[in-house]
C-alpha cells in the first residue's frame, strides 16, 4: 500500500466500511421483504438472514456488499434469501424442498 495512514484513520476507514456493508445487507433483506424463502417466516433482525446461491456463484455476497448497489442487485438475482437455520439445512442436505428464485417476491 503506497498510502500511509495513521492508526486513527485506519480505524475510521474500517468502521465506515463495516457500516456500509451493514447498510447494504439491510437493503438486501428489504429487497426480499425480510422473509425466508423456505420457511416463509419474517424476522426483524436482518442479521438472521443468509443468501443462498441457486447456481454456480462467482463471488460470495459478503464480498459484494462493499460494492455499488447495482452490482449487489446483480448478485442478489442469483440467490434466494433464507433464515440461518434453513440455509444450514440446505447445505446439510436435510432440505427436500427445492428453493427457487421464482418463489420469492423481490422489491427494489
Amino acid at each position: 500500500d503506497i498510502y500511509m495512514h495513521c492508526d486513527a484513520c485506519r480505524e475510521v476507514e474500517a468502521k465506515s466500511a463495516k457500516e456500509y456493508r451493514e447498510e447494504n445487507k439491510k437493503k438486501c433483506v428489504e429487497y426480499f421483504n425480510s422473509k425466508c424463502s423456505r420457511c416463509k417466516k419474517t424476522f426483524d433482525n436482518y442479521k438472521i438472514f443468509d443468501f443462498h446461491h441457486t447456481n454456480k456463484k462467482n463471488s460470495t455476497l459478503s464480498n459484494i456488499l462493499k460494492r455499488k448497489w447495482d452490482v449487489i442487485v446483480s448478485e442478489l438475482e442469483k440467490t434466494v434469501m433464507t433464515c440461518g437455520n434453513c440455509h444450514r439445512e440446505l447445505h446439510d442436505g436435510q432440505c427436500h424442498k427445492k428453493v427457487r428464485i421464482e418463489e420469492t417476491t423481490q422489491v427494489v
